[in-house]
């Protein structure tokens, strides 16, 4: 498979500088990645965890205004406190679209599909 991100209408925070997709130095580049896709087959006792979340007004993840250190501490850590998780999104692995989840108050996802509760 192969994915091509055309940049020249993305520009940075603050709107002034394009972003440099392909990271060489040149704004507005292009980036082409090519890969493989995996396998559907299950695999025993995996997971696949996370939470949905607004990055804030910054658009910038994990920082004030849309996350807080958890109880530990440290940023960036699993107890962090998400300030903006986004409710009810459908979480899917792309070929397994039967066994979608929605995502919970907290952002995490809850119950095989249905929605709310954890």
């Amino acid at each position: 498979m192969q994915v091509t991100v055309d940049v020249a209408t993305i520009r940075l925070a603050g709107g002034a500088d394009l972003l440099d997709a392909a990271n060489n130095g040149t704004p507005g580049s292009k980036l082409t990645s090519d890969f493989s896709t995996v396998s559907l087959a299950p695999l025993a006792n995996t997971t696949v965890w996370g939470r949905i979340v607004d990055p804030g007004p910054d658009l910038l993840p994990s920082t004030a205004d849309d996350s807080l250190p958890g109880p530990d501490g440290l940023p960036m850590t699993e107890d962090d406190i998400h300030l903006l998780p986004i409710v009810g999104v459908k979480v899917f692995l792309i070929g397994l679209e039967n066994r979608a989840v929605f995502t919970s108050a907290v952002g995490e996802k809850a119950a095989h599909g249905k929605r709310g509760g954890r």
